[in-house]
């Protein structure tokens, strides 16, 4: 079948035609059974081929491969400058040494062409069913002289894609071919579309450092390809980069998805690879907030948690972008050290009591405000501590209580005829220039021999107090007797009193009453009668008779 040209114009006697293989880019994912086309038709500029016509056959050929199933329309670009002239368009299948196959013929038309000074002649109105993924040629048999050029600006098909081979010339029917330098011709190719779409799942894909992610496509497919040269559905990865994956079907059309994959943010987790603690306190373990989610060992969900008992705590956190950080602390529960003052005591005003709390701690802190190691309790007071040891732990001691009892009012000495007697005490301990008397504790000395004598006494609480000093001159004090006294309790004048009687050891005391009768009788006495009858009873108070 011829066509008439269009776009007739120029004075050029020669056909100029040209064929550039169009670069498909970046394969996107588009819709199945849509019609795509060349988009960019500049007018071509460098020269590339003038044939001489030798034998009536001038061939020129580019080879392309298909993404679509069926070809609808292939356009060329021609110029003649005269006469006009008839050019044979082929679409031919390749032989398998990369060249064009005249045994496979998928189309072939006339063009019947005026002098022109060059534009785009479309061939339309046929479907040649075609594979994709397979190489064919569109061929070009000019008769005449021909020359083509080439393309200064070339358009994005989706319809094909190209072999990066050369422009290919023969001038003897196809039986060989030469490789022109330059670049490729222009050509344009339209049809169905055999684009599969495809998505790689995930759909924003994060990778965390150290870990790895799976990139996956649907399943079903005839083959795959990763960029990272992995040849299943699904692509295990361990770095952040941007990967390709495309995909052929059994009808070989042609999916491609790619993924930008990014390093995900990795929580920040600075626990200290131990803790110590005093026994009885507690601790706040925690991590920056803000992340996605945390999990700690005791099961607790928050960025803190507050630990007391001894153990390994470890906690685990998310990032949004799911990448994960876990880390371990080890906590150390510390006794708290101990202190044992002794037990309660009991001073007299004007002593002390000395607690020590013992060497090797770093801090004392006394109860009664006092510090050191050591204290003096000089009054009644309840006395503890508290130490703290070199972990800083503090500890409490047990607790003393001391008593500071009051002493004894200060004894007088009164002389008794020979003797000498203390005011009224609980106990008594008479004392000469030479020391303690042995034997002297009672309320009275009795015949001190001539020298310088005191007495210390003692209330209930051990307490004392000591008398001033007396100083006795003469064995025989006087001739003294009493003439009353007053047994009641009071400390004086307490017993009947006989001056010297201690220098009459042989002597008896007999007492009688008004009546006459016999109340009282001592063989041996030295000053103990206390006013008390035979029977050990007071008697009443009044007139008494008395031999000596």
């Amino acid at each position: 079948m011829v066509k008439q040209a269009q776009n007739i114009a120029g004075k050029n006697t020669l056909l100029q035609y040209t064929l550039q293989v169009l670069l498909s880019g970046l394969l996107s994912i588009l819709s199945l059974n849509v019609s795509a086309q060349f988009v960019d038709e500049n007018t071509p500029k460098d020269t590339l081929f003038t044939g001489v016509g030798q034998n009536g056959h001038d061939y020129i050929a580019q080879s392309f491969k298909a993404n679509i199933t069926s070809i609808e329309k292939i356009g060329v670009w021609l110029q003649q400058e005269s006469p006009a002239g008839e050019v044979n368009l082929l679409l031919l299948g390749d032989n398998g040494a990369n060249r064009p196959d005249f045994n496979q013929v998928y189309h072939s038309s006339n063009l019947l062409m005026a002098p022109t000074t060059g534009t785009w002649f479309y061939e339309t109105g046929f479907s040649s069913s075609v594979r994709p993924g397979q190489q064919y040629w569109i061929v070009v048999d000019g008769h005449n002289n021909l020359q083509t050029s080439g393309q200064s600006s070339v358009g994005i098909s989706n319809t094909f894609t190209d072999t990066n081979e050369p422009l290919y010339y023969s001038s003897n029917g196809g039986n060989s071919w030469t490789a022109l330098p330059g670049q490729p011709m222009a050509i344009n190719v339209a049809g169905d579309s055999c684009i599969i779409p495809l998505s790689i799942t995930p759909a924003q894909p994060v990778i965390c450092p150290g870990q790895t992610l799976e990139l996956s496509v649907p399943g079903g497919f005839l083959s795959y390809s990763w960029s990272n040269g992995i040849t299943s559905a699904n692509a295990v990865i361990n770095q952040a980069a941007i990967y390709t994956v495309s995909v052929v079907d059994h009808n070989l059309c042609l999916g491609v998805d790619t993924a930008d994959v990014v390093i995900g943010t990795v929580p920040i987790v600075l626990l200290d690879s131990q803790y110590t603690i005093c026994r009885g306190d507690s601790i706040t373990l925690s991590v920056i907030p803000f992340y996605d989610s945390y999990l700690w060992s005791t099961g607790a969900a928050t960025n803190t948690i507050i630990v007391k008992h001894e153990g390994e705590y470890s906690v685990e956190v998310e990032s949004t972008a799911g990448c994960i950080t876990r880390d371990t602390t080890q906590i150390y529960v510390q006794e708290l050290p101990t202190v044992e003052l002794g037990e309660d005591t009991m001073i007299c005003l004007g002593e002390f009591v000395f607690l020590d709390a013992g060497d090797g701690f770093m801090s004392y802190n006394w109860s009664n405000g006092q510090g050191g190691r050591s204290v003096f309790v000089v009054s009644t007071d309840t006395i503890s501590v508290q130490v703290q040891d070199s972990t800083g732990c503090w500890g409490s001691s047990d607790t003393v209580i001391v008593t500071a009892n009051p002493n004894p009012i200060s004894p007088v000495i009164t002389p008794q005829f020979e003797n000498l007697m203390s005011t009224f005490a609980i106990a008594y301990q008479w004392y000469s220039n030479n020391g303690a008397l042995a034997g002297e504790t009672g309320q009275n000395l009795s015949n001190p021999a001539p020298g310088d004598y005191y007495v210390v006494i003692f209330n209930a609480f051990g307490c004392k107090s000591a008398s001033d000093t007396i100083t006795v001159t003469s064995e025989v004090i006087g001739n003294f007797i009493s003439e009353g006294f007053s047994p009641n309790g009071d400390g004086l004048n307490e017993v009947f009193f006989v001056e010297g009687i201690g220098q009459y050891m042989d002597n008896t005391l007999v007492v009688f009453n008004r009546y006459g009768d016999e109340v009282y009788r001592k063989s041996g006495y030295q000053n103990g009668w206390d006013g008390k009858g035979k029977g050990g009873r007071p008697l009443a108070d009044g007139n008494y008779f008395y031999v000596l």
